[in-house]
C-alpha cells in the first residue's frame, strides 16, 4: 500500500483520541487515518465522514478484552458509520463475531435498521496482506439487503 502525502494532519490531544490523517491511498484515493488508543472505552470521532460510511481496519490483541468491552467498541464504530470491519491480530475472529452480534442483534439475518455491514477476520494473513485487503475492499454502504425471500 502506497500513501501520498497528506494535505493536513489531525492529531490526538487530551483524553479524547483523534484519528491522525496519514494520507491518501495512491491506488484507491481513499483517506487513510490512524487511531491509537490505550482503551476501547475511550470516546473518539471520525473526522471528515460527514455522516457517510467508512471501512475500518482494526489491528489489536483482543485476548484479554471482555465481550462487553469489544461490544461497546463495535457499537461505537457502528454509530459513527462503520460499514466494513476488517479485524486482524490475536483473537480477531472474536472481534469479528462480536461486531456481527452488534449488527444482527435479535433479528438475524435481517436487521432493517442497520442495513448491510461487511465483517472479515484475517487470523491467518500477514499484517501486510490484511491491510492490502482492507485498503482495496470496496467501500461499503449500509444499504438494506433486498429480501429475496421471506426469512420467516
Amino acid at each position: 500500500m502506497r500513501l501520498t502525502e497528506p494535505d493536513n494532519e489531525l492529531s490526538g490531544s487530551g483524553l479524547t483520541p483523534k484519528p491522525r490523517f496519514l494520507g491518501y491511498h495512491a491506488d484507491t484515493e481513499r483517506q487513510i487515518f490512524l487511531l491509537t488508543s490505550e482503551s476501547l472505552a475511550a470516546e473518539f470521532v471520525m473526522p471528515n465522514c460527514n455522516g457517510g460510511h467508512f471501512n475500518c481496519f482494526c489491528a489489536m490483541d483482543a485476548t484479554a478484552l471482555t465481550a462487553d468491552e469489544l461490544g461497546g467498541f463495535c457499537s461505537r464504530l457502528l454509530r459513527l458509520g462503520c460499514a466494513c470491519l476488517c479485524a486482524w491480530g490475536p483473537d480477531c475472529e472474536r472481534v469479528h463475531d462480536i461486531m456481527d452480534e452488534q449488527v444482527i442483534g435479535g433479528n438475524p439475518p435481517w436487521t432493517e435498521e442497520m442495513g448491510c455491514v461487511m465483517t472479515t477476520w484475517h487470523a491467518d494473513d500477514s499484517l501486510t496482506d490484511a491491510l492490502y485487503f482492507s485498503s482495496t475492499a470496496p467501500i461499503q454502504t449500509r444499504t438494506t439487503h433486498p429480501r429475496a425471500a421471506d426469512p420467516r
